[in-house]
């Protein structure tokens, strides 16, 4: 039984991980597109005044900036985040569960449907 325990809940830390992999990676998605327009603007006007009037400003106004300071923030959190889900490969643990499953009752985990599945 304790088998069993171990590999079901592997197989949901896995599906779990997936899950919140996948919504990361939609936020994150949905982040560059917005920032992306942004960025290309402020690169376009940065070229048209020119690098030393950009960077001496006397009175920048930083209004576009405030804006984009939360998105991109926000953006580099989800970068993180999804280093970290990717760092937590349950390939290995999943195997070595079913494994262990194996050897302590004889039977195979993929014949229990009640077990838990691998996730893709």
């Amino acid at each position: 039984d304790d088998a069993k325990v171990v590999n079901v809940a592997i197989s949901h830390f896995a599906d779990d991980r997936n899950m919140y992999q996948n919504a990361a990676e939609k936020k994150k998605n949905r982040l560059k597109a917005q920032l992306s327009p942004q960025w290309q603007s402020r690169d376009e006007v940065k070229i048209r005044i020119g690098t030393d009037k950009w960077k001496s400003n006397p009175a920048p106004k930083n209004n576009y900036a405030a804006l984009r300071k939360a998105d991109e923030k926000e953006l580099k959190e989800i970068e993180r985040t999804l280093s970290t889900l990717a760092s937590l490969d349950t390939t290995f643990a999943i195997q070595r569960s079913r494994e262990i499953y194996f050897h302590m009752t004889g039977t195979n985990v993929d014949s229990n449907a009640d077990i838990g599945s691998v996730p893709n």
